[in-house]
């Protein structure tokens, strides 16, 4: 990668966290920084760790984002993104969340996963079996999502990508070692808001397990 297409994707990280502190309505970053490949757009989001960590902490983990079907039809990919997780964004247990601190907050079912040992490299391709013995343990958790009022009509995979694919909190239960036993496809999950009820199953998003 020349120095130019270097220096134009560092400065659209700029960009990027810009709008975060002006709170600005989220949009594609602009062309004029050359973010052309998700390639690139990982470049973004990896440019935004040495700012970010200065005032949210170090990188504690990674989100997976686009896990269903119907949202990677939506931006065109047949596979999901990934986000940083940033360890004073993480909660723990019965947390109250300030939504001022938000722009547009959402709450999304997920599950959180531990990894508890490195997995090599290898030309074998993962799987739901193979993974498993490099997993400690499971919990079931929220994520906080930010899109700060993202037209979905208009939505460029790349431009996600570089804002950290939306990522903007989570709020952990507590973990299990007993994950094994759970029926990941068929289990139930339910939050309530403002005594409405929503409910689904971890099956609804593409599998881990």
């Amino acid at each position: 990668m020349n120095k130019q297409k270097t220096d134009n994707l560092k400065k659209a990280a700029d960009w990027v966290m810009e709008q975060h502190i002006r709170r600005n309505t989220f949009c594609s970053v602009p062309e004029n920084y050359g973010v052309e490949t998700i390639e690139d757009a990982y470049i973004v989001q990896e440019s935004l760790i040495e700012g970010w960590e200065k005032t949210l902490g170090p990188v504690v983990g990674y989100k997976l984002a686009l896990t269903s079907a119907p949202i990677q039809k939506l931006v065109g990919l047949d596979h999901p993104c990934i986000g940083r997780l940033y360890k004073s964004q993480i909660q723990y247990g019965n947390k109250c969340v300030n939504i001022s601190e938000f722009s547009h907050l959402g709450l999304e079912f997920e599950l959180a996963v531990r990894v508890g040992s490195d997995m090599p490299k290898t030309s074998v391709e993962w799987t739901s079996e193979n993974v498993k013995e490099y997993i400690d343990s499971v919990s079931a958790a929220f994520e906080l999502i930010d899109d700060r009022y993202a037209d979905y009509r208009d939505l460029q995979v790349n431009s996600l990508i570089s804002d950290n694919s939306w990522f903007a909190g989570a709020v952990l239960a507590e973990e299990s070692k007993e994950w094994r036993k759970l029926d990941f496809q068929n289990l139930m999950v339910k939050k309530t808001i403002n005594n409405s009820i929503e409910t689904s199953t971890t099956g609804a998003a593409l599998q881990i397990f």
